[in-house]
C-alpha cells in the first residue's frame, strides 16, 4: 500500500480571456498559479510488483521490474461546486457549465535498473 500528502498544488495555465461574444481575444498565461482546492489532501493506491535480478559482472547487476498501481482513492477533490475551476462556455446561450476532472492512479510500470 502506498500513501501519498499533499503539501501544495502548482498549476501552468494558457488561455484566452474574451471579453464578449465576436469581441477582442486577450492570451493570458498564469505560471505557479495555486490549485489549492483541485487535489485530496490524502491518496492511496494498492501496489503489485515483480521483478528479476541478473548478476552478470561482479557486483554489476540489471534489474527488470513491472508492477500495477490501482488508486482507490479519487486523485481530484468533487464535493464543494462552489470551487469548480473548469468550464464550458455555450456561445449560443452564453452560459458556463462547470465541471471536475475525475481520475484515479491507475497504473503500470516497468523499470529497467543498472547497479554496480
Amino acid at each position: 500500500m502506498r500513501n501519498r500528502f499533499l503539501l501544495t498544488n502548482t498549476v501552468d495555465d494558457k488561455g484566452s480571456i474574451v471579453t464578449a461574444p465576436g469581441g477582442a481575444v486577450d492570451l493570458n498565461e498564469n505560471i505557479g498559479m495555486k490549485a489549492s482546492n483541485d487535489l485530496f489532501f490524502y491518496n492511496a493506491n494498492l501496489g503489485l510488483s515483480a521483478g528479476v535480478e541478473w548478476n552478470f559482472s561482479g557486483s554489476t547487476c540489471l534489474v527488470a521490474e513491472i508492477g500495477y498501481n490501482y488508486g482507490f482513492m479519487p486523485l481530484h477533490l468533487t464535493r464543494k461546486e462552489e470551487n469548480f475551476t473548469l468550464f464550458t462556455y455555450d456561445q449560443t446561450s452564453q452560459t458556463a457549465t462547470y465541471f471536475r476532472n475525475q481520475a484515479t492512479l491507475n497504473q503500470l510500470h516497468l523499470k529497467l535498473t543498472l547497479l554496480f
